[in-house]
């Protein structure tokens, strides 16, 4: 049997033809290992995906047909048994046709899965304005990844109240939003580390309270803001990734809250710098 592989940028931590000529012939047959060639051609392509590591086996002859093997692990051990197997089945003639798709590459198809994951996460933020101090809020996150080099996700935020205590009363803050973002990286998603750059939105709401003045109220104002961000993905397991982010955000309408005798005791101005360092799980 012959066998042709190719190993794709990012593979090359698979075995290369000769090594795993050598793992295969300890699972040969003493029949199989003693006879002349067969005639059999065997052409393995392996690359990296997003979700492990994938190898396309086309094999001509007696055991002909092609196979798509797919591993989620983080080294090509995993792949590399599997092909090692897939070779003594094909020596022995026991492999059957399971798919032929002369269009599209095997492979394609066997990943095109994986390379458009959902992710969900949360994040803590720590911001220098959006509640005119340094104050550190939360999101829950949700990612989408439409093509290997875009991502698009919504967060729910949420920013603690902070209290203000001034002349005999205390006025509090809260902000809670929707937050909409569009990634674009420099490197495919599912490689270890993944910078991107990033364009942000939100839009909610301000709550202000007080209490201890003539009048206390609590009222809503709409809180919107647009801004950018540098993010950096590190891809700690298959599925498992953290990501530390940094950006500015910029009013579109500003909030304000007003005392009666005290006159504007908060004004959001711009949001100014915040900061996020979160986990991602990649689904299903």
């Amino acid at each position: 049997m012959a066998i042709d592989l190719i190993r794709k940028p990012g593979a090359e931590s698979c075995p290369d033809r000769d090594a795993l000529a050598a793992r295969l012939v300890p699972r040969l047959s003493e029949t199989e290992a003693s006879r002349g060639p067969s005639g059999d051609r065997v052409s393995i392509t392996v690359e990296r995906i997003s979700a492990g590591y994938a190898a396309t086996v086309s094999a001509l002859g007696i055991g002909g047909g092609i196979r798509n093997l797919v591993d989620d692990g983080d080294d090509c051990a995993g792949l590399a048994e599997a092909l090692v197997l897939t070779l003594s089945m094909i020596s022995d003639g026991q492999v059957v046709t399971s798919v032929h798709v002369p269009e599209l590459p095997p492979t394609i198809r066997a990943s095109s899965h994986a390379l458009r994951p959902w992710q969900l996460g949360a994040r803590a933020l720590v911001s220098t304005g959006m509640l005119a101090a340094t104050t550190a809020g939360t999101t829950l996150d949700v990612v989408w990844h439409p093509w290997p080099r875009i991502a698009t996700g919504l967060s729910g935020l949420w920013m603690p109240a902070r209290s203000i205590d001034q002349g005999g009363g205390t006025v509090r803050f809260t902000v809670v939003a929707a937050m909409a973002r569009a990634c674009a990286a420099i490197l495919p998603f599912g490689r270890r580390f993944l910078p991107a750059l990033c364009a942000e939105g939100a839009a909610g709401g301000l709550r202000g309270s007080s209490e201890g003045y003539d009048g206390a109220r609590s009222v809503w104002a709409p809180w919107l803001t647009a801004g950018g961000s540098v993010d950096l993905g590190v891809r700690v397991r298959s599925r498992f990734s953290v990501a530390a982010q940094t950006g500015y955000l910029f009013s579109l309408r500003d909030a304000r809250f007003t005392v009666g005798g005290l006159g504007r005791v908060y004004d959001s101005g711009h949001p100014g710098w915040f900061a996020g360092l979160g986990a991602l799980v990649q689904i299903p």
